[in-house]
């Protein structure tokens, strides 16, 4: 095996069959420009995919959400939002992180099942829907669009958070892409981080 080789510039989509895209909804008012707060990220092939989530008692709408679907090993999509955590909103919350997937998978052209959802920010305030709707529906992923997908996760963080590695194996070389948000958030168990590789 091969020394890991950094990418310069690189992040969530510079593995092949990756796109990402984001948009600004009007959510999350503070940051620096250009200021995104509404992202996706699509495989181009459904993929394996696993998890880790808060132990936290209290999690929002899309943690409750997303943890049937990634025990299933599938998924092919993630939809995020910033400036909303869509915390303790109840019923309501949970049906909005639903529809979240809902309009995601039509924009995408992917089933709702393999769309995880993923919200941070402010805590007890109910999704905006009517911002979020076709905020999502206007996002176009592309392979270049990993950078507009790492600030629009970003909350109280001062840098977009953003790597891309390669390896050789014999004779494969396999390339690895990650983004993160959070800033002192990561106890219990993650808490309120992202990370997605």
């Amino acid at each position: 095996m091969s020394d890991l080789q950094w990418i310069e510039g690189g992040g969530i989509t510079s593995p092949r069959g990756f796109r990402a895209g984001a948009v600004y909804a009007g959510i999350r008012t503070y940051g620096e420009e250009p200021r995104f707060d509404v992202g996706m990220l699509v495989s181009d092939l459904p993929c394996a995919v696993a998890g880790i989530f808060t132990t936290n008692a209290v999690c929002g709408a899309p943690v409750a959400l997303d943890r049937p679907r990634v025990a299933t090993g599938r998924g092919r999509a993630i939809v995020a939002n910033s400036g909303n955590a869509n915390v303790a909103t109840g019923a309501q919350g949970d049906r909005d992180a639903a529809r979240m997937a809902e309009i995601a998978a039509e924009t995408l052209g992917v089933p709702a099942e393999e769309v995880l959802v993923a919200s941070t920010g402010v805590i007890g305030r109910v999704l905006p829907m009517d911002k979020l709707e076709p905020a999502i529906r206007s996002i176009a992923p592309t392979a270049e669009g990993g950078m507009q997908f790492t600030r629009a996760i970003m909350t109280t963080d001062t840098v977009p958070k953003h790597h891309a590695v390669q390896v050789t194996v014999g004779a494969h070389t396999y390339t690895v892409g990650g983004v993160a948000k959070g800033s002192g958030m990561v106890h219990p168990n993650m808490a309120t981080v992202f990370c997605f590789l």
